[in-house]
């Protein structure tokens, strides 16, 4: 089965919000009427986290960093933290979170997401994104970020 190159891909954020108006429609099916909230909050606690509020936050950081175009075949994907510290002493690049994951970009794939490399505040925040040296700085490059993609 082959997608249309113009679809865009539906965000985490999305699916899970289809996952829990399925079981609030469940739930409403069996007799036991559940708000939305409510079943967004109990997604929220099936992937470890207390509440909606929280999940949906951590992955609005996260999707920020995952540049679709790029594609996983590039980049380097760990399930831990140390992992990818590991990848990255040994063969440069930054640590970027992913959900519960980390993967490991390049200078191309900082510019991707339209950060140079040699950016004041990539400085700062140093290699490892899932723990940046510099909060504000962090939140400086997340904008920069969020602008270059608003160009496209």
């Amino acid at each position: 089965m082959s997608t249309s190159p113009s679809r865009k891909t539906m965000s985490r954020i999305d699916e899970l919000k289809i996952r829990a108006k399925k079981l609030q429609k469940s739930l409403s099916a069996n007799n036991k009427e559940i708000k939305l909230k409510e079943a967004l909050n109990k997604i929220a606690s099936l992937n470890g986290f207390t509440n909606w509020r929280d999940l949906k936050h951590k992955l609005e950081e996260t999707e920020l960093f995952l540049n679709r175009a790029t594609g996983p075949s590039t980049l380097h994907w760990y399930s831990t933290q140390e992992e990818a510290r590991y990848f990255v002493k040994t063969h440069g690049g930054y640590i970027i979170p992913y959900q519960t994951d980390f993967f490991a970009g390049d200078d191309d794939y900082l510019a991707s997401l339209g950060i140079d490399k040699n950016d004041a505040d990539l400085k700062l925040v140093g290699q490892d994104w899932s723990e940046p040296n510099d909060a504000e700085a962090f939140k400086r490059l997340q904008n920069k970020i969020r602008a270059f993609r608003d160009q496209k």
